[in-house]
């Protein structure tokens, strides 16, 4: 069995505890040969904190996922030692301070953030797809909130990150508001768990944008909106091609990427047409 970070930092705590110093000093080395974190203190620490939420049977440590999601747990660490649990503008501010400060993160940050909450509704059933560590479904459900009242279901393919992103949520109060999915947003689609959707966002993989939207078109209401980041950079093709060969009303607003002067992207605000004008899906 491969020995984890955890055990040999309590190896190697337990070495100066007893003043084995330079054994101490060995499983240090062992542990920095093999990339791990060397702070035994902090070691330790991880392994007491978890990520516990209804969905899961037991909480689950943040140590199991760390290899899988380094940057991420940090991420939450970062927000449970700075921001003030259950005040979601905190939480918020707090991840954004993160990306400056610590590492970038690809959030829907600066414009991309004020044209999101510009465009929800009141009373908006918000799908997301791709929630990566829950801002967006935090600023979307802070707005609705604001606007006095709506729903947001984010759906998250990486498990790793949607743990994470679940204990964000549940840290900023918002977890009755936004619930996770685990899973392709095709095949929870496919289930038709997600309900009616009045605002469907698309911030997942550009290059199926479209097959996910044509999955999800007899879900869209009459007054539905899908919002799509991340068009120009890394880009959506065929996607643009298939919101334009199926007579969507289509806007596109060039922005900034988040904490990004440097690189231009746009983010697509589009409208069905109505069912009976829809098209098969074009061939590729």
């Amino acid at each position: 069995v491969e020995t984890d970070a955890v055990a040999l930092a309590c190896a190697a705590q337990a070495c100066r505890d007893g003043r084995k110093t330079d054994a101490a000093n060995e499983i240090i080395s062992e542990m920095r040969l093999k990339k791990m974190n060397t702070n035994v203190a902090e070691v330790l620490n991880e392994a007491t904190l978890s990520v516990d939420f209804p969905e899961v049977r037991s909480p689950v440590p943040l140590g199991a996922l760390r290899p899988m999601a380094p940057k991420e747990v940090n991420l939450y660490k970062w927000i449970r030692q700075r921001a003030t649990p259950g005040d979601v503008a905190s939480v918020i501010q707090v991840i954004e301070e993160f990306a400056e400060e610590r590492s970038w993160l690809k959030i829907q940050g600066e414009q991309k953030k004020e044209l999101l909450e510009a465009s929800l509704r009141a009373e908006d059933r918000v799908v997301e797809f791709g929630c990566y560590v829950g801002y967006s479904s935090m600023v979307m459900a802070k707005k609705l909130r604001e606007l006095g009242g709506g729903s947001v279901t984010t759906c998250e393919v990486d498990a790793a990150n949607a743990y994470v992103a679940r204990g964000v949520l549940q840290f900023a109060g918002v977890e009755g508001e936004v619930q996770v999915r685990v899973g392709c947003a095709c095949d929870w689609v496919a289930t038709g768990q997600l309900g009616t959707i009045d605002f469907l966002l698309l911030d997942h993989r550009g290059t199926i944008y479209h097959d996910d939207l044509h999955a999800a078109e007899p879900s869209l209401s009459e007054k539905a909106l899908v919002f799509a980041d991340n068009v120009l950079y890394p880009g959506a093709p065929l996607f643009l091609n298939y919101i334009d060969v199926q007579g969507y009303q289509i806007e596109i607003h060039e922005l900034k990427e988040f904490k990004r002067p440097d690189l231009d992207d746009w983010v697509v605000i589009c409208r069905p047409p109505p069912l009976a004008q829809r098209r098969e899906m074009p061939e590729s």
